[in-house]
């Protein structure tokens, strides 16, 4: 029987096994009729699952030991903890929602030992680093759950009956420990002078009297839960692209933002007279909560004669963007980063549904409508959750309209910052795994996005042709 031994390391993205090599044998034999090789990723597309198969019936131990399965085992001089087979691509054992955490563990000798105990421990680290070294650091306890195995007896003496194996049980629970905020998924960060993770482990210590040390086991788990929107009308295709009547839309006004020489002028000048905004609606479908790499459609309402839409090709944006908050102390780090870019996909005149803004457009007699959608790239790799005053991500969906003529215009752009939420799948009826975890969660490289850099090249939206 094969084993793994735990590896501690910073990067979560070492608990993803390589993808198997192809030999020349191999490749000649999946070889297309074209002569190029198919397309491999090591991260499974949307519509594809991962098969688990489980033996029918017990093998005995000798046919067992010769096959592929692998358990997670880890050893000390006394002890062996086993945490069952592996049944994902992962190098430390991994749990979704409700997921139970349990295993056995063998003591192969009691020699002076007077209690064994296990626990679920999950913590929230928060660090500040200068040169190389702590000198702040904050912990906080998500998870604390402890089971007493075994205690000598009275007498002090052990018998032969006396158990050498021993189970435990511990269901992962939803919620951080003492409050109402939803237990994180395994997680870590690392921002200039700041790192932070949420962190999962499985502490097995075997207490010796004396001056003799604890023997002790600890490995780390990974806790990557599945998440889905609230209830919400069934929607053709587990996508918004095209959803029914029935789905309700919510309009926000995109406000403008005037430009630092008029604000001084104005100043300057008490006769400055403030030229109208326009009135550009953002209207997103509710609720608010959208699944990874899933569609999520957006439309942009300008009024029909708006000096917007004559260059609205090159001075529109719409991005998808996550952010990471570490909380120490007084400090305060934010790394934002683009998930996903809009995409335009059709233009329509003024339509009756969804309502406009709460705002009077009684003046205006037609509009504009640009729909389009975005999404992020990564299968089940988004989640909003929040450690209040430690560690935090969330998502917002992020518009600017530059002006056409913002060197002669107070307004130089429109722009709207909308908080929205993540989840990692839709919710699909009848579903089979729910409960596995969701491998998507593992942080890897580019999993924070592309930065956001004031001075970078703005991505542009490539506008569409008019529907006829």
């Amino acid at each position: 029987m094969a084993t793994l031994v735990a590896e501690a390391e910073h990067s979560t993205s070492s608990f993803l096994d390589p993808p198997p090599a192809f030999t020349a044998t191999t490749a000649a034999s999946i070889t297309s009729d074209d002569g190029e090789l198919p397309n491999y990723s090591r991260y499974a597309a949307a519509d594809e699952r991962i098969l688990v198969c489980e033996p029918l019936a017990t093998r005995p131990t000798d046919v067992l030991a010769n096959t592929n399965v692998i358990q997670y085992l880890f050893h000390s001089e006394r002890l062996e903890l086993d945490m069952g087979p592996k049944r994902f691509p992962v190098k430390i054992p991994a749990y979704g929602t409700g997921g139970v955490v349990e295993g056995r563990i063998r003591v192969k000798d009691f020699k002076a030992a007077t209690k064994l105990t296990v626990k679920l421990e999950g913590t929230c680290n928060v660090n500040m680093m200068e040169r190389g070294m702590a000198i702040y650091s904050l912990t906080k306890t998500l998870v604390s759950q402890t089971e007493v195995l075994w205690t000598r007896p009275d007498s002090g003496t052990l018998s032969s009956d006396d158990p050498s194996d021993f189970t435990f049980s511990f269901p992962i629970p939803t919620h951080i420990k003492g409050s109402n905020s939803p237990l994180p998924h395994s997680y870590a960060t690392l921002h200039p002078g700041l790192t932070a993770n949420a962190v999962y482990f499985v502490s097995v210590d075997l207490y010796r009297k004396g001056l003799r040390r604890h023997e002790r086991i600890k490995t780390m788990i990974l806790y990557l839960p599945r998440s889905t929107p609230p209830e919400a009308p069934l929607r053709p295709h587990s996508s918004y692209t095209e959803p029914p009547d029935s789905v309700e839309w919510e309009t926000t006004p995109i406000p403008p933002k005037y430009s630092m020489a008029h604000i001084k002028d104005k100043r300057s000048s008490a006769n400055s007279e403030l030229v109208p905004p326009e009135l550009v609606n953002l209207v997103l479908p509710l609720p608010k909560v959208y699944a990874s790499a899933a569609p999520i459609p957006f439309q942009l309402s300008f009024a029909s004669d708006s000096r917007l839409l004559s260059q609205i090709a090159s001075n529109l944006t719409v991005h998808l963007v996550k952010a990471t908050i570490i909380r120490a102390g007084g400090f305060i780090s934010i790394r934002e980063g683009i998930i996903g870019v809009g995409e335009l996909w059709r233009v329509e005149d003024e339509v009756s549904s969804p309502p406009h803004s709460p705002i009077d457009s009684s003046s205006i007699s037609s509009r504009k409508i640009y729909r389009g959608t975005i999404k992020s790239t990564r299968e089940g790799g988004e989640s909003s959750w929040n450690i209040p005053e430690f560690l935090e991500i969330k998502y917002s969906l992020r518009v600017r309209i530059r002006c056409p003529d913002e060197k002669t215009s107070p307004i130089s752009e429109y722009y709207l910052d909308h908080r929205i939420d993540m989840c990692t799948h839709n919710r699909i009826p009848d579903a089979t795994d729910v409960n596995d975890p969701v491998i998507g969660l593992i942080a890897v490289a580019g999993s924070a996005g592309t930065p956001v850099i004031s001075a970078a090249p703005q991505q542009r939206i490539p506008l569409p042709l008019p529907l006829r």
